[in-house]
């Protein structure tokens, strides 16, 4: 098994797995105090971060992985155009698919890819916790090909040494609406109708800034969380389950992006005729692929053509469709301007609803016992 440059990627408390057949998956639950693998069991201090998963085809033909041992990594800066290629995806990606089917379906991808182009680098792929271990890892130049979510691309852009070149579309469009929906019956008219009562949304890549959004609206009315304004909150990882709750009256609303709700009525038009959108966000970019500044040039190329054609190669649709879309396309600043707009004014109201909160807590602390 080849020792050297694997050795000089990045990233604290990166578990690296070697197996006797070669290369091999391993899955981490957090919850626990040690990796335990077949023999031995490697105490991982803390959150378990930027876990490093390494895919073969002896692997996914499910060839034994008896003999498992881990070696923990210490931190080194990897030569910027090293030939090999590293994708990297944060977790949230990952909130409505399933990891080994997508992370296999890359690396067979990622793999071909090398072959036709004749690279001798070597594939791998790394699931990051959040932001932060991306642009960590940016700087060693352990990552090559970042899939992460705009709110986080956002908060690192000015620091991270990476360049957006795709979008997702779906439905013919790369934007989403979140809406949020009730039943025709139940007389809510507006957000302020649904203060004590119950809401499930979806929990997914393409409506994770449904959130940041109803949480804007809420700030707005000075409530600092879901749990504060409503009287129940529910997440799904299934638009099915969000919509048919509220159809079936078990939950008075729900937000989902629109496209899932349109979906929906496709395959129940009931749904249309009993459900109705009381507020809509602004069009919400939900994720940005990016691509290392400093990438190796030829690999860089390779990779941004390949990509543009991911919907006519048939490892790229079976990538598309665990992910839920239907190609990828160029990036363009204009397209994240509502979503930096959103994003900004909660980040606004947040702030000075901590201001406020922190005077109020001190105001209090400081009257002192009343005659």
């Amino acid at each position: 098994m080849r020792t050297g440059s694997l050795r000089q990627r990045a990233g604290s408390r990166l578990a690296h797995v070697n197996t006797d057949q070669g290369d091999g998956i391993v899955f981490l639950k957090h919850q626990l105090p040690g990796l335990r693998t077949g023999r031995r069991v490697c105490p991982i201090h803390g959150s378990l971060r930027q876990l490093r998963l390494k895919f073969f085809l002896s692997m996914i033909l499910g060839i034994s992985t008896v003999g498992l041992s881990i070696e923990v990594q210490a931190d080194s800066i990897r030569d910027p155009e090293e030939e090999c290629l590293i994708l990297g995806f944060t977790r949230d990606m990952f909130s409505s698919v399933h990891i080994p089917d997508a992370l296999a379906a890359m690396q067979i991808w990622a793999t071909e890819l090398k072959q036709q182009q004749g690279f001798i680098g070597h594939v791998e792929t790394i699931i990051f916790e959040d932001a932060d271990e991306v642009l960590q890892s940016l700087r060693r130049n352990a990552v090559d090909l970042v899939i992460i979510g705009t709110d986080d691309y956002l908060s690192i852009q000015s620091e991270a040494m990476m360049e957006p070149y795709f979008l997702a579309q779906r439905a013919g469009n790369v934007a989403d609406q979140i809406i949020l929906l009730v039943h025709s019956k139940s007389g809510v008219q507006s957000l302020d109708d649904l203060e004590k009562k119950r809401i499930i949304y979806l929990n997914n890549p393409r409506s994770a800034l449904g959130i940041t959004w109803i949480k804007t609206l809420l700030l707005e009315k000075g409530y600092s969380d879901l749990a504060d304004f409503f009287k129940q909150v529910e997440a799904t990882e299934k638009a099915s389950k969000a919509i048919l709750s509220v159809f079936f009256q078990q939950a008075d609303a729900c937000f989902v992006h629109e496209s899932a709700f349109l979906m929906m009525t496709e395959l129940n038009p009931q749904i249309r005729k009993e459900l109705v959108a009381i507020d809509y966000s602004p069009y919400l970019i939900p994720s940005v692929t990016c691509i290392r500044k400093n990438y190796h040039p030829e690999y860089k190329e390779a990779v941004i053509a390949a990509l543009s054609t991911l919907h006519q190669n048939p490892r790229g649709q079976q990538i598309l469709l665990l992910f839920g879309e239907e190609k990828l396309v160029p990036y363009k600043d204009t397209y994240l301007e509502s979503t930096k707009r959103l994003i900004a004014k909660h980040m606004k109201l947040k702030r000075s609803f901590e201001v406020r909160e922190g005077r109020s807590s001190r105001l209090t602390e400081n009257d002192g016992p009343r005659p």
